[in-house]
């Protein structure tokens, strides 16, 4: 009896053992892959840097920022779930933006919209 329970805390505790250096072993392979795809920041040239679009000056109305009918329309309809916060609108855009790069300002606002929606269900 007394042997049986030795086996069984000898079996358990090599199967924690091994559960941790497993769990290290893994954790140490993602971060050498994350850095390995992350390169420096002395090795970035300033022409790759991705900029995001700037917002429009405090006080200009979306009149005045050549936005058209329709994307003015997908942010009126953003706004009330982002609690009139232009900013995080104009990020959601740039979001998009990124995703699609030659997409037209219409699809841009019309794909934060639908992320918008989706993601607060």
């Amino acid at each position: 009896m007394d042997s049986t329970v030795v086996l069984i805390g000898a079996a358990v505790g090599l199967i924690v053992i091994a559960a941790y250096l497993f769990k290290r072993m893994v954790r140490r392979r993602s971060d050498l892959a994350r850095k390995a795809q992350v390169p420096a920041a002395s090795s970035v040239e300033p022409s790759a840097v991705r900029r995001l679009p700037q917002a429009p000056p405090p006080g200009r109305s979306a009149g005045q920022t050549g936005r058209s009918a329709r994307c003015e329309a997908e942010r009126q309809k953003m706004r009330p779930l982002t609690n009139y916060n232009e900013e995080v609108i104009d990020r959601l855009v740039a979001l998009e933006r990124n995703r699609m790069p030659h997409a037209s300002e219409e699809a841009l606002h019309s794909a934060a919209h639908e992320r918008l929606v989706r993601d607060n269900r």
